[in-house]
């Protein structure tokens, strides 16, 4: 699985409605994926500086974490236990589909929530 990442052919007024969607639907996780590309972005931009690494994954690990609590309280998923990753890259899909110009981001997400997920579980 992963956020499914393309340049969109989408007419302006078909991505407002996607938006709107979200937001109406899942508002607060609307939210936290926002936060979640903006943390991403940050830890892209941040690799360079060793010093704001350690507090740039963690920043993106929280992000990552509360997006996926989130969901699960505004009951994205119809099913009664979606696994986590599931959970995350389906609503990141459709997130992706309303806010396209985030590609890199979205790639280094796909990378790095499989290994969050999996350190959050085992730690």
């Amino acid at each position: 699985m992963s956020i499914r990442i393309h340049q969109t052919d989408l007419s302006p007024s078909a991505i407002q409605r996607l938006v709107r969607r979200l937001e109406q639907t899942t508002p607060r996780s609307s939210k936290k994926a926002h936060d979640v590309v903006a943390a991403a972005k940050a830890y892209v931009e941040g690799q360079d500086d060793a010093p704001s690494r350690t507090r740039l994954t963690r920043n993106l690990q929280r992000e990552i974490l509360e997006l996926r609590d989130a969901l699960l309280d505004e009951k994205y998923s119809s099913r009664t236990t979606p696994r986590p990753a599931e959970l995350l890259f389906s609503y990141l899909s459709e997130f992706s589909d309303a806010h396209p110009q985030w590609r890199h981001e979205y790639s280094v997400l796909n990378r790095l929530i499989p290994k969050v997920l999996s350190e959050s579980q085992s730690g």
